[in-house]
């Protein structure tokens, strides 16, 4: 037996209502390889709707109304010996209203949304990383494989078009724990009110941005800016955070700093700028107020540099750290990382205390600024702003030490301490010309190397020897070279005191020879190293 069997295409219009329609039986349909549980959701819901069936058995569909979801409750399943046992809270608000919601559906058209107004009350969230480093929104949904697979269908349907003219947040509550490191970490982000403005899938205009909240109980949060949600995302937005305290991060200071955190506050200026095209501009101000290590914590994750060093040289004199660590890069990148490039930034900035400790007390990079430069064979300081700078900087940042080390070189060096000599004793014979003074000081002078006539009698000799052989008759040890060396160290210390430098923190070190050994530009100097106080 044959035939066939016709549909007749199916409409309808009419008004949709339901209030407080409990949704827990949703909970049924939930895959449990998602590892969530709906506790409770509540459905209110006025509309107007419209459907009719197409002759190819397509629906085209609009809904106009408001609808309202909340109570809500969401958990999430921990794992207990490699099962899951649902346990902790996730997701929950008090109300998610969409007034002006409006739903079209239509045959080979992408589904669009638009609403009005949307406000989320009451709204908590809970952030956990795990003891073993993973963060608990990673493990909502089966494996990864299995999402991957079931994504791809789904990548080639149509996109949804949404466009949005207003969402509200009121006192919002963010809880944040991470049990990674020891002791465990906890943070809350409360009082959060927010609003975003007009926004759309089919327009590259961004919404304006605007968000209100507290940090761990006293610190304020303050977001302002733009935003396009969505794909590509685009935003520029800056955010300010301000004291913050720091001593509950003594956990991630222990484990990556080596190094216990016994108080100080912690504010924050970022900018964040992300072109539709996926490239990242950002700058992020860290400002560090009487930050403070404690005990030493053996940690193998903790740098090997010298924090403590670093914090003490970026001090400035009422204890602040002030510090911009700008990053830029594509966001399409999958190597790109914010977070792994600021803390690049901060090694570098620490690493600087260990390489070039000087650029990061004085701000400047140049060699030449850890050195005060003299002429051969003198103690005698050349004018200049260097030690007035040095000076006002070591008593702006009290945790630094100074040291002074004096150098002075035989090779470079004696020919010029002789030539001194020389022209002291030249100068002491008093005569009428600089000819006359050498003939005199030649013949006063016992040499045993004299050249003499045949009757015993010094000859007379032209100037340029008799200068020769008196220089060479002017003996120049270590001993002198060191005391020349002292005298650098002892006329820079004196200056840097006539500055202000606080004397408790100057030291003088053993002086320094050459010899000869040195590099072939080395010049006579006084080398300033710093150590934490």
């Amino acid at each position: 037996m044959s035939g066939r069997i016709g549909l007749t295409p199916l409409s309808a219009i009419g008004t949709l209502q339901a209030q407080a329609l409990p949704l827990q039986l949703l909970n049924a349909y939930l895959d449990p390889a998602w590892g969530l549980q709906l506790q409770r959701a509540d459905l209110g819901l006025k509309a107007q709707v419209s459907a009719s069936q197409q002759a190819g058995g397509a629906w085209q569909a609009t809904l106009d109304g408001d609808l309202r979801v909340g109570p809500l409750a969401l958990l999430q399943a921990r794992v207990v010996d490699g099962q899951r046992v649902v346990g902790e809270d996730l997701l929950s608000w008090q109300a998610l209203q969409l007034d002006g919601l409006k739903l079209a559906l239509a045959p080979g058209a992408p589904p669009r949304l638009d609403v009005r107004d949307a406000l989320l009350e009451d709204a908590y969230a809970r952030l956990i990383v795990n003891e073993q480093g993973r963060l608990n929104l990673r493990d909502i949904g089966p494996a990864e494989a299995a999402s991957a697979a079931a994504a791809a269908p789904a990548a080639s349907a149509p996109q949804p078009v949404f466009a949005v003219e207003r969402i509200r947040v009121n006192r919002g509550l963010v809880d944040f724990n991470d049990r990674f490191v020891k002791p465990n970490y906890s943070a809350r982000l409360s009082e959060l009110q927010g609003s975003l403005g007009a926004f759309s899938s089919t327009s590259a205009v961004m919404a304006p941005l605007t968000v209100r909240g507290k940090v761990a109980g006293t610190g304020l949060l303050e977001i302002d800016g733009q935003l396009k949600p969505g794909a590509p995302l685009a935003l520029d937005v800056q955010a300010n955070a301000s004291d913050i305290e720091l001593a509950p991060l003594s956990g991630y200071a222990g484990r990556y700093a080596g190094y216990a955190i016994e108080r100080g506050k912690l504010s924050a200026r970022l900018n964040y700028k992300v072109e539709p095209g996926g490239q990242l501009v950002a700058s992020n101000q860290i400002i560090l107020n009487q930050l403070t290590f404690g005990e030493r914590v053996d940690s193998p994750d903790a740098t090997t540099l010298p924090v403590r060093f670093a914090v003490e040289l970026l001090k400035d004199g009422n204890g602040i750290i002030d510090i911009n660590l700008p990053v830029s890069g594509s966001l399409s990148d999958p190597d790109f990382s914010v977070g792994g490039l600021v803390w690049k930034l901060v090694l570098n900035l620490v690493g600087k205390a260990l390489t070039s400790p000087f650029s990061l007390f004085s701000g400047s990079d140049s060699a030449e600024e850890a050195q005060i430069p003299f002429a051969p064979a003198s103690a005698e300081l050349a004018a200049g702003e260097q030690l007035e700078r040095i000076a006002r900087l070591l008593a702006d940042k009290p945790g630094v030490q100074l040291t002074l080390t004096g150098w002075a070189d035989s090779e470079t060096e004696v020919p010029a301490l002789r030539e001194q000599r020389l022209a002291a004793a030249l100068k002491a014979e008093n005569a009428g010309t600089p000819e006359a003074a050498l003939k005199r000081l030649y013949a006063a002078t016992k040499l045993p190397n004299k050249p003499r006539n045949v009757v015993g009698l010094a000859k007379d000799l032209p100037p340029a020897q008799m200068r020769g052989l008196l220089m060479a008759s002017y003996a120049v040890d270590d001993e002198a070279l060191r005391q020349l060396a002292i005298a650098r160290a002892v006329a820079v210390r004196d200056a840097l005191l006539a500055h202000g430098a606080p004397n408790a923190r100057v030291f003088l070190a053993a002086p320094k020879l050459c010899n000869g050994g040195c590099a072939s530009d080395w010049r006579p100097h006084v080398e300033l190293s710093l150590a934490a106080h």
